[in-house]
């Protein structure tokens, strides 16, 4: 696919189904920053890092992808952030 400087969006090697669309999720590194998901949906691209544990731990990964992409929704989900609960509840975006 290239390198990240060209393509900074890497996709996973599927598309998932969600009611009759079909959203694209894709990860992103670029050295040593990685975001853990990206999400292009209905012309929204949204960036969730995933966190557990007692602590948020690092999140530079998002804050350097959202330098990158300003238009994104950047979302830690989990610890530190947004409870997953709620985040099953519906769209935080």
């Amino acid at each position: 696919m290239g390198d990240s400087a060209t393509h900074p969006i890497d996709p996973l090697a599927r598309n998932l189904t969600h009611s009759s669309t079909q959203p694209c999720i894709y990860d992103w590194r670029d050295g040593v920053s990685e975001v853990d998901f990206v999400l292009r949906h209905n012309g929204e691209l949204l960036a969730f890092e995933v966190k557990s544990g007692m602590n948020q731990g690092n999140v530079r990964g998002l804050a350097a992808f959202s330098k990158l992409n300003p238009s994104c929704h950047p979302l830690v989900l989990g610890t530190g952030g947004l409870p997953l609960q709620s985040w099953f509840e519906g769209p935080h975006w």
